[in-house]
């Protein structure tokens, strides 16, 4: 059985242990914002909640990010962070992360499209160009990738990423991507390797 107060989402492993972690969160110049005790089996949407509590920063206009890599909102923070156990001082914070704020606009419109991904079809030129907006509206709706813009259709490295998320996006590549073969076959290739094995 869960431990009290835990949680375990469908398809997805809780933590064999789970350890309490203070996580300090820092602005874009590396300034202590603020720091947040919670539990490595929590998600990342419920730490952006928490921090909301205590920066007054939306939870759906921040992201987190650990160095380069952005956490998503669905990740257990024991899967972001790669928590092997807490730090040797106790009261040393077990990880930092770095906040960035997205405007008002933006995080609208994710939150739109999360909800309904054919909204894309009427978002202004820059929603349509935007990456995470348009994967974000694909994930809730694959034919929604029919209206990104067409220099992002056109773009190897959006399609590579956007695979992964849902195999059904190589419907929608442009035309001089479609004819690229290494990225077809690489793109094959990932979703081969996601596909659930037949008995």
């Amino acid at each position: 059985a869960d431990h009290p107060g835990e949680f375990t989402a469908p398809g997805r492993r809780l933590p064999r242990r789970t350890m309490t972690l203070l996580i300090e969160i820092r602005d874009a110049d590396g300034a202590t914002l603020c720091q947040a005790q919670v539990e490595a089996s929590r998600t990342i949407r419920e730490l952006k909640e928490a921090v909301e509590l205590k920066t007054g920063v939306p939870s759906h206009e921040q992201r987190l990010c650990d160095g380069l890599l952005e956490c998503r909102d669905d990740q257990f923070i024991s899967e972001c962070l790669r928590v092997g156990g807490p730090p040797e001082d106790v009261g040393a914070p077990a990880a930092s992360l770095a906040l960035a704020r997205e405007s008002p606009d933006w995080a609208m419109w994710l939150r739109t499209v999360e909800g309904n991904g054919s909204a894309l079809a009427q978002a202004p030129r820059w929603v349509r160009a935007d990456r995470r907006l348009v994967l974000a509206a694909a994930k809730q709706n694959s034919r929604a990738l029919k209206h990104a813009t067409r220099e992002l259709l056109a773009d190897r490295g959006f399609i590579e990423g956007a695979v992964e998320e849902d195999p059904r996006i190589l419907d929608f590549v442009a035309v001089e991507l479609a004819h690229d073969r290494p990225l077809i076959l690489a793109c094959l290739q990932m979703v081969r390797a996601t596909a659930p094995e037949v008995a």
